[in-house]
This record gives structure tokens, C-alpha cells and sequence, in this order.
């Protein structure tokens, strides 16, 4: 454009339709073009054969010059980016969870980075975030416009009240910000999320948070934009004394999940842990280790579903599931989706079996069979069975398993693996059982952690 203006006396309105030609590859303007400029370089003073061959060599350049300079911006970008990122990675991903506060997607996708840099994301807090993300020593504190449905107008409202003086009661937030500006949707959603939490005592268990958040949100219901009686709660010693029993640790945790996009306190994978662990099923951080085009079977919580069509017009999907560390994708094919659809509306955690892909771009499972994790015990009874393992000198612990499987009869054999001065020795019982949450527990009471095995 600027040897177009300065050569062939162009303005830069018509060097930009030079350079829109030669980008398009225009044949027909560009030869248009070609004998503007060449007239113009001669009015100019310029050598007609000299200044034909020089448009030709512009012309030519244009077949990779706007490759080759987007090439060059973005190795630029790159390189100081992965530098910003490996040097400075809290101050980086603060930035970028930042720069998508409003896409709830990709908050989520980068507090993921976030976990697998060791990179702590703290959760909200009213007294000590802002509205965007910030950097808190080696931490990340979240930021108040990512809860869903806290707009930036409502956060900045907040913010402007707390100033430089923390709240310190729901009573006196409820007396310093404007509740006009600051609705009950956005007051329940910074609950749920847990941005109250400081301001109420708390063993950090998620049954004492459940029954925080529940009477937090109980205070703002009562007081209709005035500030409640705290009779009506009783005082800070009796702050147990709501009549409701606190929200349960679903409820909980589904409600973190519905104002942050993921869980924060907890996961409700975890209470499986010892299922997993005795069935032998992996969590989806567990198949890093698997191998390309292997048949599997993963445990997770969905996280988010997209509904697909295909070129016939069935529908199908792609399943986002989770486990504490890591996420992969989940291909549901049109057979399985028109028959198991209504299980992907649940929070519960989903068991997955499939084939595993493994590309660069992470995981992948197509999806042979889906169904939820509560139901393995049962699905396993067929051609399955337990095992506990015993030593032979546990005679209390022997004495107290039968009254174990007689709470939790059902369809799957019960084996023993006695220990006896050294060797063992493998038993089948009259009994059959059924493995779920309860009998593994009450089994590991007895025995130890990992002393049944459901194979």
C-alpha cells in the first residue's frame, strides 16, 4: 500500500483496493490495477519496464506475504505469552480467566489449566474478591463477575459499599449495598456459590456449609431488601438453629455447580471412592495410562452435554465428564442417545464404557454404554463376585462379618481370601451379596481400606 501511495501516486483508499484485490487474487481488478499503477509510477517519473516488474513482484509477494506476516504477529504473541506463562503462571491465568469472565465455558476450562498447573483458584469471597480474578500470593482469587447470573453492574455496586471497610455480618452487608441495584438473583447466586461463607462460622466440613449457605439465604429471604430480626435466627451462638436441617452435600454441591459452571467444596465423585477402588473402575484422570483404542470403563460427573444432529436427523451428543483432576470428552452415539438420554439431565456421577481415543488434543471416549455409577453394584451381578480379603487371626472381625452380609443380601457371591501363615487360601460362602456403598464401608470397618475387591 505505501509503494502504491508513494510510487504510483495512490491514495491510500485505492492502495486498500490494491491490496484487497491482490489478497482475493481478483484476476480481473488486478489486471486493472496493474495498469493504474504502472501509469501512475510513469507520471510519476518512473520507468514504464521497471515499474510492470515491480508491480509483478508485489503481486507475487501477495500469494504468501499475508501468511507470512500473521506468522511472524502470532510466533510474536506465542513466545511472550509462554513466557508470561511459565514464569509468571498466576499472574497469566488470572489475566485470562479474566479476559472470558463472561463465557462460563471457558472459565471453566481455565480454572481446569489452572488445577493441572498447581495453580490454587481460592473461591469467591465477598470481603476479599473483586470483580474480575487477581492474583493473591502464588493464588488465584475469583472473581465475583464469573458467578452466573452476578452481572458487572451488580458486582460494581457491591464493591463501591464495601470500599475500604469489610462486611462484617450478612445484617451489615444487607444495611451498605444499594438492594435495587443488587436483586435477589444475584444475592442467591453469590450464596450458592459460597461468597458468604466468611462472614458465618463454619467447620469447613459440607454439611456445616450446607447449613451456612441454606441460613445465609434464609436472612435475605426473610429481611425483603430491610435488615431481618436476628431474633428470628437467634444469636451467634445458637447459629445451628435454623429449623431446616442445612442443605444436604448434593444439594450442595449442585448448587455450586449451578452458579460457578463446576464444584468447588467438594465433588460428588467423591464419596465413590472406595466403589471405584474395589471394582477396579478408573476415575477419568485414571486413563492417562490406558491405551489408544482400548475398551474401558470410566467414572466421572457430566459437566456439560451438546446436543448433536446428524446428517439423517438423529440425535446424538458430546458429554463433557469430569472427575476431581481431569475431563475428557464422551461420544454418545444416536442408538444410545435415543435410549439412555434422560440419564445425561442427572448430577449424579456416570460410569462410561467405551473405546478410548487418545490424540493431542486429550481424551475421548465413543460411548458403547452409560449409565450411573449407583447402579454398578447391581449391573456387576452377573458372572461377578466379591472378594474380601482376611486374615485368619481376626477371629472378632470374622465373628462380626455375618451379621454385615446378612444386612446386604442380594445376587452377587461372596468369596473369601483367607491369609494363613502365609498363604492363601480362596473360599466361596453360602452367601450372596450385594457391593454398594454401605457393605464396602462397613467391610473396610472391619477388615481395612482396601480389603474387598468386586470382580
Amino acid at each position: 500500500m505505501s509503494i502504491a501511495n508513494k510510487l504510483a501516486n495512490f491514495s491510500l483508499g485505492q492502495a486498500d483496493v490494491l491490496r484487497k484485490a491482490m489478497g482475493k487474487k481478483i484476476v480481473a481488478v488486478m489486471d486493472e490495477q496493474r495498469e493504474k499503477f504502472v501509469d501512475g509510477a510513469v507520471a510519476n517519473g518512473h520507468d514504464q519496464r521497471k515499474s510492470a516488474a515491480l508491480f509483478d513482484l508485489i503481486s507475487k509477494f501477495a500469494e504468501y506475504g499475508f501468511n507470512k506476516s500473521h506468522s511472524a504477529a502470532y510466533a510474536l504473541i506465542a513466545y511472550q505469552t509462554a513466557y508470561l506463562k511459565a514464569h509468571w503462571p498466576s499472574h497469566f491465568m488470572a489475566a485470562t480467566l479474566s479476559m472470558d469472565i463472561d463465557n462460563s465455558d471457558k472459565v471453566v476450562k481455565n480454572i481446569k489449566e489452572c488445577r493441572d498447573m498447581d495453580v490454587n483458584v481460592l473461591p469467591p469471597d465477598i470481603n476479599l474478591c473483586g470483580r474480575e480474578f487477581a492474583v493473591d500470593g502464588s493464588d488465584i482469587r475469583f472473581g465475583l463477575g464469573a458467578v452466573k447470573g452476578a452481572g458487572a453492574s451488580a458486582v460494581d455496586s457491591i464493591l463501591t459499599a464495601r470500599g475500604d471497610r469489610p462486611f462484617d455480618s450478612v445484617e451489615d452487608y444487607l444495611s451498605r449495598v444499594d438492594l435495587r441495584k443488587v436483586n435477589k438473583k444475584v444475592n442467591e447466586s453469590l450464596i450458592k456459590a459460597g461468597a458468604f461463607d466468611s462472614l458465618s462460622k463454619t467447620d469447613g466440613s459440607l454439611e456445616s456449609l450446607g447449613l451456612t449457605r441454606l441460613r445465609t439465604l434464609e436472612k435475605f429471604e426473610s429481611a425483603g431488601g430491610q435488615i431481618p430480626s436476628l431474633s428470628l435466627f437467634g444469636d451467634d451462638e445458637d447459629a445451628g438453629g435454623s429449623t431446616t436441617g442445612g442443605w444436604s452435600e448434593a444439594d450442595l454441591l449442585k448448587n455450586e455447580k449451578d452458579s460457578l459452571g463446576f464444584y468447588i467444596s467438594g465433588n460428588p465423585l467423591s464419596k465413590y471412592a472406595p466403589l471405584l477402588k474395589a471394582t477396579g473402575i478408573r476415575s477419568v484422570s485414571g486413563l492417562k495410562n490406558a491405551e489408544d483404542k482400548e475398551t474401558v470403563e470410566a467414572a466421572g460427573v457430566v459437566m456439560s452435554i451438546r446436543k448433536l444432529q446428524t446428517k439423517k436427523g438423529d440425535l446424538m451428543a458430546a458429554m463433557v465428564l469430569e472427575d476431581e483432576e481431569s475431563m475428557l470428552e464422551v461420544i454418545i452415539f444416536p442408538d444410545l442417545y435415543k435410549t439412555h438420554a434422560e440419564l445425561m439431565d442427572t448430577d449424579s456421577p456416570m460410569l462410561v464404557r467405551g473405546q478410548l481415543e487418545k490424540s493431542d488434543k486429550g481424551l475421548k471416549i465413543l460411548a458403547e454404554d452409560i449409565s450411573l455409577l449407583e447402579d454398578l453394584p447391581y449391573r456387576r451381578k452377573e458372572n461377578g463376585r466379591a472378594v474380601i480379603f482376611i486374615d485368619s487371626s481376626d477371629t472378632k472381625a470374622m465373628h462380626a462379618l455375618k451379621d454385615v452380609v446378612d444386612s446386604h443380601s442380594g445376587e452377587m457371591p461372596l468369596y473369601l481370601r483367607i491369609r494363613s501363615n502365609g498363604s492363601d487360601t480362596l473360599l466361596q460362602t453360602a452367601y450372596n451379596i450385594t457391593p454398594d456403598l454401605g457393605f464396602i464401608a462397613r467391610v473396610e470397618q472391619y477388615f481395612g481400606k482396601g480389603t474387598i475387591k468386586v470382580v
